[in-house]
């Protein structure tokens, strides 16, 4: 009978620790990941009119740069943070190290780039494009 108390106590226990590591070492970075792809999309959309065009006054110009540099950072140290990310690329839960490569790339693109000259207007269109694309943001209308 102790013998039975002790097991059903020890697998308890254990059931809760691999339950805690799998939430805290696998799930949590990936929420916290897909956080960022959420904050991507929404700062894409709400600055999208400034970073497509161009004569915006330079205090919302640096606001944008600020915010588009801060993405880029976000998406790769969150990135980063997610163990065995070469087998969740595989299943699809979360992309591929160059795509995040890219997508940050992207926009460090519009950090530079966006509303301030005519020359690169369409190629900011094109990384907002691009960065939805292999980040997987779907558009809601």
């Amino acid at each position: 009978m102790n013998n039975q108390v002790f097991y059903t106590v020890l697998s308890g226990t254990l059931v809760f620790v691999l339950g805690q590591i799998l939430q805290k070492f696998f799930l949590e970075p990936i929420q916290e990941y897909k956080k960022t792809v959420g904050e991507i999309d929404n700062k894409l959309k709400f600055y999208a009119n400034i970073l497509t065009n161009t004569g915006f006054n330079q205090k919302m110009l640096v606001e944008i740069t600020d915010t588009m540099r801060t993405l880029s950072c976000n998406i790769e140290s969150g990135y980063k943070q997610i163990p065995l990310t070469g087998f969740f690329s595989r299943i699809g839960c979360i992309e591929e190290k160059k795509e995040i490569a890219e997508v940050a790339q992207g926009l460090i693109f519009l950090s530079n780039a966006g509303g301030r000259d005519d020359t690169r207007i369409e190629k900011c269109d094109e990384r907002i494009n691009k960065i939805r694309k292999i980040l997987k943001i779907e558009s809601l209308d």
